[in-house]
């Protein structure tokens, strides 16, 4: 179904960030292990409930990171940021709420999609940045 099998090729070379996007896909991971037969190893509201939380601690680290060290395209990478979490909190609030059991397919789909497509073409533009400032 939906998963992000991790590979080298996700890594924005500073590692806090790497183990935090690592961190992230294993919460969504969860959420697909869980549609995928029908089991619960973990209930969907708490995944999303520290996921929610989670994203919202890593988004605000990498913008710190950002503007500390002066990256110029900013402003866009953080609007892109708020969005997502608007999306996330929308999409989780009746599953977070106990409204719902568990997570609309089309959604987990989204999440996927989200963070590979974030990380590999926005994260990626800050890569060489932080390389020259020699941040690891």
């Amino acid at each position: 179904m939906n998963r992000i099998n991790w590979t080298d090729e996700y890594s924005v070379g500073v590692s806090k960030l790497d183990e935090q996007h690592q961190m992230i896909v294993t919460m969504i991971n969860k959420l697909s292990a869980n549609h995928e037969d029908g089991h619960q190893y973990e209930p969907d509201q708490e995944i999303l409930s520290k996921m929610v939380e989670y994203a919202e601690l890593h988004l605000k680290y990498e913008e710190m990171l950002m503007k500390k060290h002066g990256y110029p395209d900013f402003d866009q990478h953080k609007e892109s940021h708020g969005d997502f979490i608007i999306a996330l909190e929308h999409f989780s609030k009746d599953v977070v709420s106990g409204n719902k059991y568990k997570l609309s397919p089309l959604i987990l789909e989204f999440f996927v999609d989200w963070w590979t497509n974030h990380i590999l073409e926005e994260d990626m533009k800050f890569k060489p940045f932080f390389q020259e400032k020699g941040i690891s």
